[in-house]
Parts: C-alpha cells; structure tokens; sequence
C-alpha cells in the first residue's frame, strides 16, 4: 500500500503519517514536500509509482 500525504495539507496534520505507519506497518509512506490536501492536483508523482509497480 503506497499512502502519500502533502507536508502543507490543511485538512489532515501531516504528523498523522506516523500514525499510519503504525497502523499499517508494510505500507510505504510518501511524503511530498510543499503539497496540500489535494496534492496540489498534481498526481504526477502518484501516477509514476504506481506504474513502476506495473508488472
């Protein structure tokens, strides 16, 4: 599981990503410097890992 959460995002505190990390151990954790909530509406970054996964 890839979970990406913006440094700037306003809705949900980005110190909640240690929380996820907890909860779900075998989840990666993509922290994107500068972006908010939306991720900027920019999933470039989201887009290209997830085709790095593709097989």
């Amino acid at each position: 599981m890839l979970i990406y959460h913006g440094s700037e995002d306003d809705t949900v505190p980005f110190a909640h990503i240690e929380a996820y990390a907890r909860a779900i151990p075998d989840a990666v954790l993509c922290s994107l410097p500068g972006r908010d909530h939306q991720l900027d509406n920019d999933l470039a970054d989201v887009a290209k890992d997830i085709r790095s996964l593709a097989v």
